[in-house]
């Protein structure tokens, strides 16, 4: 039987992540756990913080119990008193405890001391190194999830290969996502980086960029509709960026035609602008690093797996 975890309310909140771990559960790469309190809290997280509609909300816990029946723990509530985590937190440790799970995924691992967790053999990990485990104990169906995943999300449908295949015969590539810059500078094609319109992730470009030696200096690229002007607009701004997007989604079908043909061709100088490509020294240097990281992980797995 494969081993359980309890997936914490906050991993399954973004949508990307939450498509993974239960691609991942659906494989039967482990069991997932939850319980009524987590499923509350995802839909009060996604109607407060994220401001979704609240029917949208409440109808994605009910695709997690439909798609999921024997992930909901009860009857944990008479473990509450014994937890020894953080008292936010305590239904989460129940639950583990309750479900007899190995594992609580989750991005707040301050919230799950070791002290609290050894006497129940339990461990907390971030979605990434959760992830790894999959990925070290089963890295064939993993990359089959992944696989699946990326094809599910690009229309039309399209195989990671094909989408490999498509940017290795690219000339130059403008990337405003990072991942595009990221796997082009892999596969030694030149990019030129564009802006996002909204900053939230630029600190995160010039990030990966420092540690390749590349001088980033990002393109400014215009807004192609009203949605994405006012989110520019918005700078950041937490309260206004939430605002426009939950009452500013009409505003992407606006598409003012002088909008358009600015974005178009700011798009075919950005294709003629001088790209950017991490020198040979410094992507084999990132190379052997992930390697080392990657030795690491499969030696902390062995001894876990011993242990």
């Amino acid at each position: 039987m494969p081993r359980s975890a309890v997936l914490d309310a906050c991993v399954l909140v973004p949508a990307a992540l939450r498509d993974t771990l239960l691609r991942a559960a659906a494989a039967g790469l482990y069991r997932p756990c939850w319980s009524k309190d987590i499923l509350v809290e995802i839909e009060r997280t996604l109607t407060g913080r994220l401001m979704t509609d609240p029917n949208k909300a409440r109808r994605l816990t009910a695709i997690l119990r439909q798609a999921f029946p024997e992930a909901e723990i009860e009857q944990y509530e008479q473990l509450l008193p014994a937890m020894q985590n953080e008292p936010d937190d305590h239904h989460v440790l129940a639950v583990a405890v309750k479900s007899g799970a190995q594992s609580i995924v989750t991005f707040n691992l301050g919230d799950f001391p070791a002290d609290a967790l050894e006497p129940y053999g339990i461990e907390a990990y971030s979605p990434d190194q959760f992830l790894c485990s999959l990925f070290g104990h089963s890295p064939e169906t993993m990359n089959r999830v992944i696989e699946e995943q990326a094809a599910a999300l690009t229309s039309p449908p399209m195989s990671v290969d094909d989408v490999l295949e498509q940017i290795r015969a690219s000339e130059v590539v403008v990337a405003e996502a990072m991942h595009g810059a990221i796997v082009s500078d892999a596969l030694r094609v030149p990019w030129v980086p564009a802006r996002p319109v909204q900053g939230d992730h630029r600190m995160k470009w010039f990030d990966w960029a420092s540690a390749l030696e590349i001088d980033l200096r990002p393109h400014l690229l215009p807004a192609s509709n009203l949605l994405e002007a006012a989110l520019a607009a918005a700078r950041g701004d937490a309260i206004r960026v939430r605002r426009v997007r939950r009452y500013g989604q009409g505003l992407r079908r606006v598409l003012p035609g002088y909008m358009i043909e600015r974005a178009a061709a700011r798009l075919a100088q950005l294709a003629r602008a001088e790209p950017c490509l991490s020198s040979e020294r410094a992507i084999s240097s990132a190379h052997q690093k992930m390697l080392e990281h990657l030795d690491a992980l499969r030696r902390d797995q062995a001894l876990r797996r011993a242990a």
